[in-house]
């Protein structure tokens, strides 16, 4: 059975993500960031198309289903209108064609680790709604904090 998948690169190896999304079961990679970009570069539109393709999943940029509201990273109110635009109607046309296409599962990937505080829940929903099909967030575990050191151990007990 198809599904959506959304999934985030934040504390995550491109060896990660892509373990990730094979064990999902999926085909295409669906990139949602308004500019393919990152600080990392594994993370950049030309990387992730080679690394797609080595990893044998398709690798596809719809700009039209970036975040619209840089003041609200989640998303919020104004990214339903923008899926309802021409732009953001179209992208999620294309996304839709290649669930069809595939017959496997697309992931949605954007950098944010929690999909609730990403606008990739909103595109993901909308998608849903439109083909009936299940949404599984694939969620990293938490990265350890800054401030840790697992090697190190716990010197006032639990916390």
């Amino acid at each position: 059975m198809t599904a959506i998948l959304t999934i985030g690169y934040q504390g995550r190896s491109p060896e990660d993500l892509f373990a990730d999304l094979r064990a999902a079961g999926a085909g295409v990679l669906i990139d949602v960031r308004a500019v393919p970009w990152s600080r990392r570069a594994v993370f950049t539109k030309a990387a992730l198309r080679t690394a797609t393709t080595a990893a044998e999943l398709r690798y596809v940029h719809l700009a039209g289903l970036g975040n619209p509201a840089k003041t609200d990273p989640t998303g919020g109110p104004g990214m339903a209108n923008h899926l309802a635009s021409g732009a953001g109607r179209a992208a999620l046309d294309a996304a839709a064609a290649l669930l069809a296409e595939t017959g496997r599962p697309i992931a949605l990937m954007c950098l944010e680790r929690d999909p609730m505080h990403c606008h990739r829940r909103f595109i993901a929903a909308a998608l849903a709604e439109r083909t009936k099909l299940p949404v599984h967030h694939i969620v990293a575990p938490n990265p350890p904090s800054a401030r840790s050191n697992p090697a190190q151990g716990d010197l006032f007990g639990p916390r």
